[in-house]
């Protein structure tokens, strides 16, 4: 089921870290797919890890020092990939380094990306890639508390 970003953006983003402040970077860096990945802040839906604590997801950040609770300010624009010319537009760029990725999509005047079909780097995730820090405002920083399913 394809979502949008407009249901998801009423209420505040997670994002997980070995940092207790907020920096665009690669997890994983190193990997085969480095080239490919977005350099951004992957953020995730509060609401969406009340009621659904994916199991990729909790594997993965249950690692991270702390969990960030974000709000995006005003005026951010969001490509969204749940919009089907915009999720073409993205797959037509796939392929190339994520430097010529995110420059395109800058170059159209937006900030980040709404993922729910897990093309970027979560796989099956809900989440969004932000390009800058200075789009966000961090509303708390506290000790991780996701666990492992």
């Amino acid at each position: 089921m394809r979502e949008n970003f407009d249901k998801w953006n009423d209420e505040y983003w997670v994002h997980y870290s070995d940092v207790a402040y907020l920096k665009p970077r690669i997890e994983g860096s190193q990997s085969y797919y480095s080239n490919y990945a977005i350099v951004a802040i992957y953020l995730f839906p509060q609401k969406y890890l009340e009621t659904l604590r994916h199991k990729t997801l909790a594997h993965f950040f249950s690692k991270k020092k702390y969990k960030i609770l974000v709000k995006l300010k005003l005026g951010v624009k969001i490509f969204d990939l749940s919009e089907p010319d915009k999720y073409e537009q993205f797959m037509n760029l796939r392929y190339r380094p994520s430097s010529i990725i995110v420059s395109k999509i800058k170059e159209l005047g937006y900030d980040g990306i709404f993922d729910d079909v897990g093309v970027l780097y979560h796989k099956d995730e809900i989440q969004l890639a932000i390009f800058d820090e200075k789009n966000m405002e961090i509303i708390k920083v506290e000790p991780n508390d996701l666990k492992r399913i």
